[in-house]
């Protein structure tokens, strides 16, 4: 950058000039850097399925991105409005002071949520927080959460498979048509064909 300025005599007059140059290519840089990080995380911010919030040490939420608040069926301008403690499921909410508690006293804290969308589902979430306490006008929660609910309800699904599957009178294999191993057999098979546990298991490995 360059700056000029006029010199002046005793009477006023504008008898030359002073230049100053600076040069600011670094600083440019540092600017051009910073405002791409900031577009990347806007972008981020924006489009995550993910929830990214910052709420206060009362549980007031702070921000949010849009993905998780329309998945809870709100508006983000809504979803801020609403205290934390109203979001989550019943059977959960006595264990919000625990929360904040822990995060006031080790800085983080992790584990599973559940949430209550506009129309009353619950959906599990997964969450990482942490607490921010230099850079702000006021200690604040970072908070980063994954919906497992689909995963959850998968998972329990096969479980509820597995159980009725042994618990069948009827004998069910599942055999890989290409090498005639077992894929899968149920316990009523095993106690017909004497094959014992480990066996079982080496078989459909």
């Amino acid at each position: 950058s360059l700056t000029i300025s006029p010199i002046r005599d005793s009477e006023g007059r504008v008898v030359g000039a002073s230049k100053i140059a600076r040069d600011i290519t670094e600083r440019k840089r540092s600017e051009e850097a910073l405002r791409e990080s900031e577009d990347r995380y806007r972008d981020f911010f924006q489009h995550s399925q993910d929830l990214l919030c910052t709420h206060d040490l009362t549980g007031k939420l702070l921000s949010a991105n849009p993905a998780p608040a329309r998945i809870l069926g709100y508006e983000i301008a809504e979803l801020l409005a609403i205290p934390m403690r109203d979001l989550i499921a019943p059977e959960h909410r006595q264990h919000f002071d625990t929360y904040l508690a822990k995060i006031k006293t080790t800085g983080a804290d992790k584990g599973l949520l559940a949430v209550l969308t506009r129309t009353g589902e619950r959906r599990i979430w997964e969450y990482d927080n942490t607490l921010r306490t230099e850079g702000v006008s006021s200690p604040t929660v970072r908070g980063m959460a994954h919906d497992i609910t689909e995963r959850m309800r998968a998972e329990k699904s096969s479980r509820l498979f597995r159980i009725l599957l042994d618990q069948s009178n009827d004998l069910i294999e599942v055999v890989d048509p290409a090498t005639l191993r077992f894929i899968d057999i149920n316990e009523r098979a095993l106690s017909l064909i004497h094959i014992s546990e480990p066996t079982r298991q080496a078989e459909i490995s």
